[in-house]
């Protein structure tokens, strides 16, 4: 099945976007935000209709570090849809950060941002974080801190042509380097 023919049958796939299933199945929105702690960002309404929007489940899989095919299985089982297999076509998709996590060079922090407390009261930093990304030079890195690995950002980030490193600290902080 085709991309648009999934749409319009509102089949849950890989390639959904967290908004889209929540959209069409409320139902499963527990399931959803009860998968992973960053999860629960989804109750703020600027954040689910920002970043909900542009994240697909497969995404949303790796940022909350879990199963991906057992996560969209069990949310098809809750609307009635049969289960993918292992070799749905949709499950092929890179591994983000696979390149992206070598350690970058030691270049000194010139600023670094906790935005979580930002995230939490519906703001979101992504002007910030691009501005201060565009100030720094070759000799530079900028340093963010998130509860989740912020996958859209960092793809924006990478393509307006950043190197990026991401560590998840034990104890769940999400520490993002962005350099040129």
């Amino acid at each position: 099945m085709n991309r648009n023919n999934a749409i319009e049958s509102k089949e849950i796939l890989p390639s959904s976007s967290v908004w889209q299933v929540l959209e069409w199945y409320p139902e499963v929105e527990q399931l959803i935000v009860e998968a992973a702690p960053a999860f629960r960002a989804l109750k703020n309404p600027l954040l689910r209709n920002t970043m909900a929007k542009v994240t697909t489940l497969q995404r949303a899989a790796e940022i909350g570090n879990i199963e991906m095919l057992v996560w969209v299985n069990s949310m098809r089982k809750v609307v009635g849809q049969m289960p993918l297999s292992s070799v749905c076509p949709d499950t092929d998709l890179a591994v983000p950060f696979s390149e992206e996590n070598k350690e970058l060079p030691n270049k000194p922090l010139k600023i670094s941002y906790d935005v979580r407390p930002m995230l939490e009261q519906g703001i979101h930093p992504k002007e910030m974080i691009i501005e201060a990304a565009t100030k720094l030079t070759k000799e530079e890195r900028l340093e963010f801190i998130t509860g989740f690995v912020p996958t859209p950002l960092i793809d924006l980030l990478r393509t307006q042509g950043f190197r990026t490193q991401t560590i998840i600290a034990e104890t769940g902080e999400v520490h993002t380097s962005v350099c040129r």
